[in-house]
């Protein structure tokens, strides 16, 4: 699988552009060198800005400050975003609940949860 296993095997994980929406505060181990990483800000989040980056992916958490997966994923759907977006979140009781109310909102979005439970450490 491409890099940290959630794009397909065709990705080459050195090739990969990932746009993490959210503040770069809350990914506090992450290599800034990196130019695979590209940060925005949510409020600062825009079609412009997507379709100047061209980003493979698109990663926040679930609940970030002052915006939800629904919000990012209405405006990717609505912005014509046709790479995956996935949202990381600590365990849930009911991932699929997430994923139909996602789907409400951006039908044909490539959307999913990545379940890690250091997220959980990271923004409390």
């Amino acid at each position: 699988m491409g890099a940290i296993g959630l794009l397909s095997a065709d990705t080459p994980a050195t090739a990969v552009k990932m746009l993490v929406i959210g503040s770069r505060d809350v990914w506090p181990n992450h290599d800034t060198s990196n130019d695979g990483f590209n940060f925005v800000d949510y409020r600062s989040f825009s079609a412009e800005m997507l379709e100047q980056f061209k980003p493979d992916m698109v990663m926040s958490l679930l609940f970030g400050t002052g915006f939800d997966a629904m919000d990012i994923a209405a405006k990717l759907f609505e912005f014509g975003f046709a790479g995956p977006y996935r949202a990381l979140c600590a365990n849930l009781p009911n991932p699929a609940l997430v994923k139909r109310e996602i789907s409400q909102v951006a039908p044909l979005l490539d959307f999913d949860l990545v379940s890690l439970p250091a997220v959980a450490r990271m923004v409390h």
